[in-house]
């Protein structure tokens, strides 16, 4: 097989250089050694002083771009306090190791860069050890990230359970999901967001864009309220929510099924809007933002006895 494959390389080769004899195949051997050197020319070029110099310098922006990147992400994580109460008081541990595996990279590119000005062995051995470190570092670090954001319950599952009345999932299922630590810490965000939108119209606007992307009204299902006296869990800053919110996972309203009562312009729901006064059930949705909060039957009549809890005046 070797035989012949030879032999069609060389009848392929015969039409161009076969019939020129010894001439062609010099010409041949002088192309192909011009070729090498000037491949060995663009190596030794880029292993130089000054080739390694502009790779560095190239490597530098690069980095200084990533560097900045990760101290804006590490920053968020200490700072934001939705992050805390989603995922953990962890959160602000995490931020801290980002920022300061930053702030190493400048100091280690600096040892870098020297060694290879210099052509010093030492300085670049410490440069690759630290370089590799910092890499390692920063993989456990995002993969740590990754574990604790990373979803813990099916999407299906999850659109299907805060439904009214759920299609395919079952009860079981469905309480898993929602009295789970996922759903307590999420549920932490937007109360956390819902309280501070009562002074601060950004955050209630957030909260409202929210609702009407994934239309939606509130937090949990409707109308499908459980009262959950379990605490937080211990490493949520459920403690920060006023009004006692935080103390524990889930409030109801005075009535079967129905959430806590809202401030009379957010949410006010009756029982009974026919006898004297009206019986309060709390509220349909759970802390909803909007006008969705009185779009339910009745919404108007309600609207007009949160205005005037009088209804003969």
């Amino acid at each position: 097989a070797a035989a012949a494959a030879a032999a069609a390389a060389a009848a392929a080769l015969w039409p161009r250089f076969g019939r020129g004899g010894p001439t062609a195949w010099k010409t041949l051997r002088a192309g192909v050694t011009v070729r090498v050197r000037r491949a060995r020319r663009r190596v030794s070029t880029m292993c130089s002083q000054s080739g390694v110099k502009l790779i560095f310098k190239t490597l530098g922006v690069l980095k200084a771009m990533g560097v900045i990147f990760m101290i804006v992400v590490g920053s968020l994580c200490c700072s934001q306090v939705n992050f805390q109460l989603a995922f953990g008081e962890h959160m602000v541990g995490l931020g801290a190791a980002i920022i300061v595996l930053a702030i190493f990279v400048a100091p280690n590119m600096y040892v870098g860069y020297h060694g290879a000005s210099e052509h010093n062995r030492f300085y670049l051995t410490v440069h690759v050890v630290f370089e590799l470190a910092i890499m390692l570092s920063i993989f456990i670090v995002a993969f740590t990230l990754f574990g604790i954001s990373a979803p813990t319950h099916d999407l299906a599952l999850k659109s299907d359970c805060i439904l009214n009345e759920p299609e395919s999932a079952t009860a079981e299922a469905c309480q898993e999901f929602l009295q789970s630590d996922r759903t307590a810490g999420m549920r932490l965000v937007w109360l956390n967001t819902f309280l501070n939108g009562r002074s601060d119209a950004q955050q209630y606007q957030l909260l409202s864009e929210m609702q009407k992307e994934y239309d939606c009204c509130g937090f949990g299902p409707p109308l499908r309220c459980e009262t959950d006296t379990r605490p937080y869990p211990p490493d949520r800053p459920a403690s920060a929510l006023p009004n006692g919110y935080g103390s524990q996972r889930q409030f109801c309203g005075p009535e079967e099924d129905f959430y806590v009562e809202l401030e009379a312009d957010e949410c006010v729901h009756y029982v009974d809007v026919t006898v004297v006064p009206p019986v309060v059930g709390g509220c349909r949705m759970d802390f909803p933002v909007g006008e969705c909060a009185f779009d339910e039957v009745g919404g108007e009549r309600e609207r007009d006895l949160n205005n005037n809890p009088d209804p003969n005046p």
